[in-house]
């Protein structure tokens, strides 16, 4: 009779790491406060940057990875129809977008 636990091969037994945990390892390695508050708020601001690029391009549809701008440009009618379907429900910061390139 051993003292040994049996050991597993299933995945699923292990932790799963989640990005607040990379965080949280992230955040152990800061002595300073006001330095840990400054890399938050860039990274928050990152992320607010990126959501707002992404709101002015289409993401679906036969003008996907267009500019709503340029789509506006050639194309009225289109995004007018768009508007109207529940497609764009999903969507709520590019249908705000459209509607006021529209007026």
């Amino acid at each position: 009779m051993t003292d040994q636990l049996p050991t597993t091969t299933d995945s699923t037994a292990e932790k799963k790491r989640t990005q607040l945990d990379y965080f949280a390892d992230f955040v152990k390695g800061y002595e300073d406060e006001t330095r840990l508050i400054t890399v938050f708020m860039d990274f928050r601001m990152n992320q607010h940057e990126r959501r707002k690029k992404e709101s002015q391009v289409m993401p679906f549809g036969k003008y996907k990875y267009r500019s709503i701008k340029d789509v506006f440009e050639f194309d009225k009618k289109y995004l007018s129809w768009l508007v109207k379907q529940t497609s764009l429900d999903g969507y709520p910061e590019i249908k705000h977008n459209i509607t006021t390139l529209l007026g």
